[in-house]
Parts: C-alpha cells; sequence; structure tokens
C-alpha cells in the first residue's frame, strides 16, 4: 500500500513536470531515504517510457497492417484475370501439341 501510494506520488509528480530533484525531495517528505525515492522515481520513467513503447509498436503494426490489406485488396483488382482452364491449357505439364 505505501510503495503503491509513493509510486502514484512519483507519476503525480513527473505529469506536473517537476525536475528530478524536486521530486526526489517531494518524495523524501513522505519518510524514505534518497536512494529509495531515486528508485521509485526510476521506476516511474520506465513504466511511462513503457507505455509509450507500447502505443508506439501498436501503432506501427496496425499500419503494417492495414497496408498489407491496401496492397493485397490493390493487386488483385488491378491484376488480369485469369482461369483455372487457361493454367491449365498452358501448363507444361498437360501440353496438348
Amino acid at each position: 500500500m505505501i510503495i503503491k501510494r509513493l509510486h502514484d506520488e512519483a507519476v503525480k509528480l513527473l505529469h506536473q513536470k517537476l525536475s528530478d530533484e524536486q521530486i526526489i525531495v517531494e518524495l523524501k517528505k513522505m519518510g524514505i531515504n534518497e536512494h529509495y525515492a531515486e528508485m521509485v522515481l526510476l521506476n516511474a520513467k520506465e513504466i511511462k517510457s513503457d507505455a509509450k513503447e507500447f502505443y508506439k509498436h501498436l501503432l506501427g503494426g496496425i499500419f503494417i497492417l492495414l497496408a498489407g490489406i491496401v496492397l493485397s485488396i490493390g493487386t488483385y483488382v488491378y491484376s488480369k484475370p485469369t482461369y483455372i482452364n487457361e493454367i491449365i491449357k498452358d501448363s507444361l505439364l498437360f501440353d496438348t501439341r
């Protein structure tokens, strides 16, 4: 419970755009030592960074998926229609000469 409260406080202070030193001072006011305050701050930054990376990869994946769908539909629409009879007739396996 205490750790969660410290972490939430660090995230809140990060959103307020305070410097690292100011955040550490505020966390120390809650009764923890400086090294633990630094660790809480680093963990809060990593979680924020992980969330950014997740959404960056998610959007990139969605873009690749949509580009693949558009490319598949485009090549299907613009390709010359072929029929299985023409393929079999032109095949070397069934040479009718």
